[in-house]
């Protein structure tokens, strides 16, 4: 009889287990994904080298536990490509690199590949530290380049999107700081000149359309400007209000705040 019920207990010890590990093994599968991407551009360039970078193309990369799977895609460029890394960097900076994805080899193809991330590396990658980079033939250091930031759903994913809210003054005094602090990499009319990117038009909307506003008030104060002083955050906030307008959106009676959950559009105005 005890050698009975030694067994029941052993195989009901038994059953708990599996049961335990299975229902733990479940919240581990369920844990909720994070996603991160952008579009590929090319790298900053100067008098020797923008005749010789071309391309363009998007990537995509999904944070499951510690595993980071990139997806992407590329065309156009000046050359095939040879390998794909991911670097560390703060935003529009260089930095070393760190894993290594697999390319098409050729001007026009898919990016692909799977890494496993520490914690330092996953808490880098959700602060925007890390960015993908493909190489070349002809660019060894690299051709085109995207930030691997979260993603934000864009306005035609939206229902009912609320465009971000700037006045008018805030606008007028944003242009002025612009001016002093902007221009002489963005160009007055915020065309873009080699390694800084334009700031109205088709390639702006297309990187920029849909997002919160607030997401290029961060970009900016993170990274811009490149070198020499800071502005003043009320300064950056007034810059952001004047690109706002510059893209075509309507000044309204409330400034632009840094929580503003508004989204960046074209032809809209601001809340009132």
């Amino acid at each position: 009889m005890n050698g009975t019920r030694q067994l029941t207990n052993a195989v009901t010890r038994s059953i708990f287990a599996l049961l335990c590990h299975g229902l733990f093994a479940s919240s581990v599968v369920a844990q909720p994904s994070e996603v991160f991407g952008d579009r590929l551009s090319v790298l900053p360039v100067d008098l020797v080298t923008y005749r010789s970078l071309s391309g363009s193309g998007e990537v995509q990369a999904t944070l499951t536990n510690r595993t980071l799977d990139v997806v992407g895609s590329f065309q156009g460029l000046s050359s095939a490509a040879t390998v794909v890394h991911i670097h560390q960097a703060p935003k529009a900076r260089r930095g070393p690199s760190v894993f290594t994805l697999e390319a098409t080899p050729a001007t026009d193809g898919r990016i692909s590949g799977a890494v496993q991330l520490n914690d330092t590396q996953i808490e880098t990658l959700r602060d925007g530290g890390l960015y993908v980079q493909v190489h070349t033939q002809t660019n060894a250091d690299g051709e085109i380049r995207g930030w691997l930031l979260p993603t934000v759903p864009r306005i035609s994913e939206r229902v009912d999107p609320t465009p971000a809210s700037f006045s008018s003054a805030q606008a007028r005094r944003g242009e002025h700081a612009y001016q002093d602090v902007c221009a002489s990499c963005h160009q007055i009319d915020l065309s873009g000149a080699f390694e800084a990117p334009e700031l109205s038009g088709s390639s702006f909307a297309s990187l920029w359309g849909g997002r919160p506003a607030r997401g290029l008030f961060q970009y900016i104060r993170a990274a811009m400007p490149p070198a020499g002083r800071k502005p003043h955050d009320d300064t950056l906030l007034d810059i952001v209000a004047f690109i706002l307008r510059t893209n075509g959106m309507t000044a309204g009676n409330a400034p632009f705040v840094p929580d503003d959950e508004g989204v960046i559009s074209h032809g809209t105005s601001g809340r009132p």
